[in-house]
């Protein structure tokens, strides 16, 4: 980005001087308390769509919403009725299709995106930066970014922090309500209301993202012995049980997300699977290579000419050594 770019961009304010941990609040019934802080978990999809009829604010381009999981729309209707401008104001991302045809059937004029924010990220912050930008210019003030953030499925925990943590440093948001009833679990076991408490959560969620990468870069040998233990220690239950547990601990999409440096995600299973590799990639049943993620580039080193399965540096001692934090999903906020 140059010079005049950086200075066309929407200017934010300063983070808080509290810590992060302050920031967030675990809500499970309505109202909030007084003073509580902006960044809000609820564990209830009813709860989730409360705060998004009360708590937007109504004044004429006074706020930009983004819905992260806009779904079917009902939590969209919310939205809509309660700002000035839906067409103008409102930002819809879902990363399934028919949710967003469904969406633009409802409401024809506001902005629906479909998009993976989790492999997308660079194309997600220019998205809300241009709804941002798009509204300063109608009313000569910079908006209030209000963001609903709903993502469901077997995410795990780790992935949630990391992309809340990207929205937190890249976006700075005033207002942050993330609908999950696992991570409002985990906050609960962890108390997230102590001090420092988001700080932890955060060390945990790298940690256990660092074990994941450390299994899939044992050297053949210690990997063979790993993978004669799982049948070992699997032998006993059915065969369904046994699919299902290799499935969970080699599956691709296992591994955390990186990017290369267009900002384009690099393919797990063309990395990874050993097997099969990316089925979309090379196009087996002819209809046109349709992956539109980065298959040129090592998931662990970002070299060329070899996948992360073949990749040299899966046997160093140190993997921090082949990795590059800018570059890697579970490091957005890097």
């Amino acid at each position: 980005m140059n010079a005049s770019e950086s200075s066309s961009q929407p200017s934010h304010p300063p983070p808080s001087s509290h810590s992060t941990s302050s920031q967030w609040i675990l809500c499970h019934r309505w109202p909030l308390p007084p003073n509580a802080p902006p960044f809000v978990i609820v564990p209830t999809t009813n709860l989730y769509r409360k705060f998004a009829s009360r708590t937007i604010p109504t004044q004429p381009h006074s706020v930009v919403v983004v819905e992260i999981g806009c779904c079917n729309g009902f939590c969209t209707q919310k939205i809509v009725n309660r700002v000035h401008s839906p067409a103008d104001q409102v930002l819809g991302m879902d990363i399934g299709p028919q949710f967003i045809r469904e969406c633009q059937d409802k409401f024809p004029h506001v902005q629906f995106e479909c998009i993976n924010v989790l492999m997308e990220w660079n194309r997600t912050k220019a998205l809300i930066e241009d709804k941002i930008k798009h509204v300063q210019l109608r009313s000569d003030e910079i908006p209030d970014l209000h963001l609903y953030v709903d993502i469901g499925g077997n995410r795990e925990i780790e992935t949630l922090l990391a992309l809340l943590q990207t929205i937190q440093t890249q976006l700075k948001p005033p207002s942050l309500i993330v609908k999950s009833k696992a991570l409002f679990a985990f906050g609960q076991k962890h108390d997230l209301t102590k001090m420092g408490a988001w700080e932890d959560l955060q060390s945990m969620a790298q940690e256990a993202l660092l074990q994941r990468r450390t299994k899939e870069h044992l050297p053949e040998s210690q990997e063979q012995q790993q993978q004669d233990d799982n049948k070992d220690a699997t032998r006993t239950i059915g065969k369904t049980q046994q699919a299902a547990i290799q499935k969970r601990l080699y599956h691709p999409l296992k591994m955390p997300q990186r990017y290369d440096a267009d900002g384009i995600a690099i393919c797990r299973f063309h990395n990874f699977d050993r097997k099969n590799g990316c089925l979309l990639f090379r196009d087996t049943n002819r209809h046109g290579k349709t992956c539109p993620l980065d298959h040129e580039h090592c998931h662990t080193c970002l070299e060329l000419d070899h996948v992360a399965w073949q990749c040299p540096h899966r046997c160093s001692t140190s993997i921090k050594d082949c990795q590059s934090p800018a570059s890697l999903v579970d490091g957005l906020a890097a």
